[in-house]
C-alpha cells in the first residue's frame, strides 16, 4: 500500500459544467441519431431524446442513457431510470448538475469504438484535479480560457472544465468557430486549448493575435513548423504541448517542439528510468501504469515518446485503430475483405467486394454508413474498390494507392 499523502477532492461542478460536457457527449455520438450527430448549436434544454426530435430510438435512448448515467455518476443518487422516463435534455442536465454539485468522485471516459464497442476509462476525481491544479501552475497568468475541443474527451475536459476552476477564470466555447470568430473574441492573456489540426489551420489562417495569447495542444504530436509558426508570425506567447492519454490524462507538457517532455509532478519515472520503458508511476498512489508509448528517458523527468505500443494511430486527435475500422467495412453487406491504413492526415480505405455485386453500389452504401455509423477520425476519406488484396510476390498484403472519390 502507497504512503503517498490523500489528495484533496474535486470541488463540485455546476449546471454549465455538466451541460457542456453533455452536449459535447450527443453532439459527438454519430451512432446513436438515425440522421448523424445533431450539431453543438442545435442542443438546448428543450430538445427532446426521441425520433421526432433528434432522432434516437428506444434502444439509442437505452444506451446514451446508460453513458451519461456513467459519466455523472447518477447511480449513486438512484436516479440513472429517470433518464428513460425523462425525455427532455432539460431533464438530463437537471439530474447531471445535481449529482456533480456533491462533488464527483471519478470521471468516465470512452474511446471512439475503433476497437469495436467503446473502450470505458475510469479516474478518480481527484486524481484529475491534481492534474488541473498542477497545469495551472505551469500556466499562470490567464484571465479566460478558449475552448476549441470537445469537453466530454479528457483532454478537453481537464482544460476546459477542470483547469478554468483551478486557475478561477472563465470560459468560452468557440468550437463551432472559425479563424475570423476567434480573433474577434480573442484578449490578451487568453488561454486557447485546441488540437494539432486546429493549430495547423490557425497557423496559416490568423493574422495575428493580441499579447500575451497562449494556447495548448494535445492528444496527437504537433509538428514543430506549426509550433514555431504560432510563436514567431502569429504572435502566439507560448504554445504548450502535452503528453498522454485517454488511460494515463497528462503526463508532461513542453514550450519547445524539439526539446524532452517534462513529467509532470502527478507522476514519477518507473524503475529503469534509463531503458526504453513506458511505465510511469502514479504519485498519488504508486500504481505503476502504462504509457501509450515507448518512453526514452533524457535525465530523470525528462521523456522523449519513441513510438506507440500499440498499432493505433492519431487522427485528428482522435486514437483509432484502423485494422478494427476494416473489420467494421467488411462486415457491411457486399464486401468480402476491407483493408484501412492512414493516407497523410487521414484514413484510406480498400474494399474488396463479393462476386456478381454491383461495385458503384456497394461502394456507395458504404460510404453512407460510415458517414453516419462512424467517429468523424474513423471515416475513410477515398475508398478504393479491388478484386483482391494487393500481395507482393512473397504473398505479402502492400499498399494501394487511394482512389479520386
Amino acid at each position: 500500500m502507497s504512503d503517498a499523502p490523500s489528495l484533496p477532492p474535486c470541488p463540485p461542478l455546476d449546471a454549465t459544467d455538466a451541460w457542456r460536457v453533455l452536449a459535447s457527449t450527443l453532439a459527438h455520438a454519430p451512432g446513436y441519431f438515425t440522421g448523424g450527430a445533431p450539431p453543438l448549436h442545435a442542443l438546448n434544454r428543450a430538445r427532446r431524446l426521441d425520433e421526432a426530435d433528434l432522432g434516437a430510438d428506444s434502444l439509442s435512448r437505452l444506451q446514451l442513457a446508460e453513458r451519461v448515467a456513467d459519466l455523472f455518476e447518477l447511480r449513486r443518487l438512484g436516479r440513472e431510470d429517470l433518464l428513460l422516463a425523462r425525455r427532455e435534455l432539460g431533464s438530463w442536465l437537471d439530474l447531471a448538475a445535481e449529482s456533480w454539485a456533491l462533488g464527483p468522485e471519478r470521471f468516465v471516459f470512452y474511446s471512439s469504438g475503433s476497437q469495436g464497442e467503446p473502450k470505458r476509462v475510469v479516474h478518480a476525481a481527484a486524481h484529475l484535479w491534481a492534474e488541473a491544479r498542477v497545469l495551472a501552475g505551469h500556466l499562470p497568468g490567464r484571465r479566460r480560457i478558449i475552448s476549441l475541443v470537445p469537453a466530454h474527451h479528457i483532454y478537453g475536459f481537464i482544460f476546459t472544465v477542470l483547469l478554468p476552476r483551478a486557475l478561477t477564470v472563465p470560459v468560452l466555447d468557440l468550437s463551432a468557430e472559425g479563424a475570423d470568430g476567434l480573433a474577434r473574441h480573442l484578449a490578451p492573456r487568453d488561454l486557447v486549448v485546441a488540437v494539432p489540426e486546429v493549430w495547423r489551420y490557425l497557423s496559416r489562417a490568423l493574422a495575428d493575435v493580441p499579447k500575451g495569447v497562449a494556447g495548448t495542444s494535445s492528444a496527437a504530436p504537433l509538428d514543430a513548423g506549426t509550433a514555431r509558426a504560432l510563436v514567431a508570425e502569429t504572435g502566439f506567447a507560448r504554445i504548450v504541448e502535452i503528453y498522454g492519454s485517454s488511460e494515463t490524462a497528462g503526463i508532461g507538457l513542453r514550450d519547445e517542439p524539439d526539446k524532452p517532455f517534462q513529467l509532470l509532478d502527478t507522476w514519477n519515472p518507473g524503475d529503469a528510468v534509463a531503458d526504453d520503458t513506458h511505465t510511469l508511476v502514479r504519485a498519488a498512489d504508486g500504481a505503476h501504469i502504462d504509457a501509450p508509448d515507448h518512453l526514452r528517458w533524457e535525465g530523470p523527468r525528462h521523456l522523449i515518446p519513441t513510438g506507440r505500443v500499440d498499432d493505433a494511430v492519431m487522427i485528428a486527435g482522435v486514437t483509432v485503430h484502423p485494422d478494427a475500422v476494416a473489420r467494421k467495412l467488411a462486415s457491411r453487406p457486399g464486401v468480402r475483405e476491407a483493408r484501412v491504413r492512414p493516407s497523410g492526415r487521414r484514413l484510406k480505405a480498400l474494399l474488396v467486394p463479393e462476386t456478381d455485386t454491383d461495385w458503384a453500389a456497394v461502394k456507395q452504401d458504404v460510404r453512407a454508413w460510415a458517414e453516419t455509423a462512424l467517429a468523424p477520425a474513423e471515416r475513410p476519406t477515398t475508398y478504393t474498390l479491388a478484386a483482391s488484396v494487393p500481395r507482393d510476390a512473397l504473398g505479402k498484403e502492400t499498399d494501394w494507392l487511394p482512389g479520386t472519390d
